[in-house]
């Protein structure tokens, strides 16, 4: 491209009425070979500082790895091989782990509560939470409480008072 360039000022270099054009093309060779110069001098640089970024982000960028299981790529609250509260809690104490935190060695009250419903228990061990179903807890928030609002409301028509009630509005209609 830049050999493009020097042919064609090497053609106006021989017309006297092209001066002026002449010297403004010459001013910005000499620019664009300074800027190629610059970007050609911090291209090296870039790619060592690129290399040295990548070898710091991949050296403190540890995989995840859980706790429970010691299986890469999930944590504790989404392991399907300990999959529900119980059976996390158990393999939390036969690893000998905090069940606040899941950590093997801190302090003797680590103080730390579940993010949901704020027991202290470690989120992971929430007996609200139950087997990891990804996308449906999402979608319906904590299965536990609407579980609960639900069996709630079926045991409200199940009581004996309430099928008295049932009994004597439906006499009262007929």
């Amino acid at each position: 491209m830049m050999s493009d360039f020097h042919a064609a000022l090497a053609e106006l270099e021989g017309t006297p009425a092209q001066g002026p054009i002449l010297a403004a093309f010459k001013a910005l060779e000499d620019k664009i070979e300074s800027l190629f110069n610059v970007v050609s001098s911090n291209g090296g640089r870039l790619d060592r500082f690129e290399a040295a970024l990548h070898a710091i982000w991949t050296s403190s960028n540890p995989k995840v790895v859980c706790v429970l299981c010691n299986g890469e790529n999930h944590c504790a609250t989404r392991c399907t091989t300990y999959p529900d509260p119980i059976t996390r809690t158990v393999q939390a104490s036969k690893l000998g782990l905090c069940t606040k935190c899941l950590k093997a060695e801190h302090p003797d009250d680590c103080g730390q509560a579940c993010k949901a419903c704020r027991l202290p228990h470690h989120h992971a061990l929430c007996p609200g939470k139950r087997v990891f179903a990804g996308a449906k807890r999402r979608k319906h928030g904590n299965s536990f409480h609407h579980e609960m609002r639900q069996h709630n409301n079926s045991t409200k028509f199940n009581s004996p008072t309430t099928a008295r009630h049932q009994r004597n509005s439906h006499d009262d209609r007929h």
